[in-house]
């Protein structure tokens, strides 16, 4: 198993509460406090030493965990959980549907990855293909979006099977909502694979899994409450 330095983690954890202050996550007098160096390094520390640190009367659980490269080698991300969080998004029961290449060294990092960052929320995740072939795949592919809460997509080399940009056409028809995780390769730096009419929607530009992971980790919740849960809402009095 890899691991980090103390310096590489208080590095991650700032960024991390960096991006929750500046997604209007935490205040500015929260973000101050754990920011403070004194503070700052106690967080850490703890991180290194157990892997998980939940300050009393804060609200919040850090973690570092470990995620999957392309490759099969590990990372650790640091990673901010709210207790309010974990307790409502829970509730809404949500399915997510997975779109990526089927190829492995892409299908089995990217998969565990994405459970061990929905996880905690006790969000299901909806995989094609993934019963026997009883029926055609892309009837499997139609039957679980229409069934999903929200999708995540990964458009990596997906330039000659680009059959995640049909899943996400089908996704815009079902008024489903979705984020696409933009894959650039940093050998062709000019290359811009996603279509300018999908410009709008929560895009997650990435280079390795450690960027991904990272900034979702700290958007999905914003995202669900934002987006997925007044759909959901709206479907349900639709039923009713």
């Amino acid at each position: 198993m890899s691991d980090s330095s103390l310096p590489d983690i208080l590095n991650d954890l700032a960024h991390a509460l960096l991006e929750l202050h500046n997604y209007q996550r935490i205040s500015r007098q929260l973000y101050d406090t754990l920011t403070e160096p004194n503070s700052l390094h106690a967080i850490a520390t703890e991180l290194r030493l157990r892997g998980e640190y939940e300050p009393k009367k804060l609200g919040l659980r850090f973690e570092r965990v470990f995620m999957k490269t392309i490759g099969d080698s590990e990372f650790p991300l640091v990673r901010i959980l709210f207790k309010d969080d974990l307790t409502q998004i829970p509730r809404m029961r949500l399915k997510v549907f997975i779109g990526h290449r089927f190829v492995d060294h892409i299908t089995q990092p990217l998969r565990f990855n994405l459970a061990r960052i929905l996880d905690p929320y006790g969000i299901k995740l909806m995989l094609a293909g993934q019963e026997a072939a009883s029926e055609p795949l892309l009837s499997d592919i139609v039957n679980k979006l229409s069934s999903a809460d929200f999708a995540i997509f990964d458009n990596r080399e997906t330039e000659t099977k680009p059959n995640v940009y049909i899943e996400i056409g089908m996704s815009l028809i079902l008024k489903l909502p979705f984020i696409v995780c933009d894959y650039r390769d940093p050998q062709r730096p000019d290359f811009d694979p996603i279509p300018s009419d999908l410009g709008g929607f929560l895009t997650l530009r990435y280079t390795d899994y450690k960027s991904l992971f990272t900034e979702l980790a700290l958007k999905l919740p914003s995202f669900i409450y934002q987006r997925v849960r007044p759909i959901k809402r709206s479907r349900r009095a639709r039923v009713r």
